[in-house]
């Protein structure tokens, strides 16, 4: 089976396909899919021999506990900035909201939209720029979820910029 890379097309793709799932749905995969990009930076970093080779089945192995402790390590280790960390805990916490609420999860609620409010360090023309990406999925709505799947693909840019740059780094 070979490998292909991940294209700015796949990841969009891929977050295309969460527009069809439901609030709660959109906001578990967006955190777990920024959650094990988060933890293939920290892998990556950690890993590499002096040759830059990594071994075989290294990424096999869940390693670094829980997604709090990935966004601090990266952190702490100068992997990722301050407005990452951030928008990072801010996922975080409404994937948890939603996995755990007692209620039918919904972007719009009051509670969760000052919650998604905060991903403020996302620029307006970084959103316009992400919403043409995912015109031909959006047929003219603007929702919250819309908001929120666009800010968390930002994110996730974000994120494989890190790994590309952790990447290159490399003997």
């Amino acid at each position: 089976m070979t490998r292909r890379p991940i294209t700015k097309e796949i990841k969009a793709a891929s977050f295309a396909s969460l527009f069809k799932e439901s609030d709660l749905g959109a906001v578990i995969i967006a955190g777990v899919l920024l959650e094990s990009s988060l933890e293939k930076v920290l892998q990556i970093a950690t890993v590499a021999d002096k040759k830059g080779k990594i071994p075989k089945n290294y990424f096999l192995k869940p390693r670094f506990g829980d997604f709090h402790a990935k966004i601090t390590s990266a952190y702490k280790a100068g992997l990722i900035g301050w407005e990452l960390h951030d928008a990072l805990h801010i996922v975080r916490k409404l994937r948890n909201e939603a996995a755990h609420c007692n209620f039918e999860f919904n972007l719009e609620d009051r509670g969760v939209t000052g919650h998604l409010n905060k991903l403020k360090h996302i620029d307006a023309k970084a959103d316009e720029e992400r919403i043409l990406v995912f015109e031909s999925w959006l047929q003219g709505e603007r929702t919250d979820k819309v908001v929120f799947v666009v800010r968390c693909h930002i994110i996730l840019t974000e994120i494989h910029d890190c790994l590309h740059k952790q990447i290159s780094r490399l003997p």
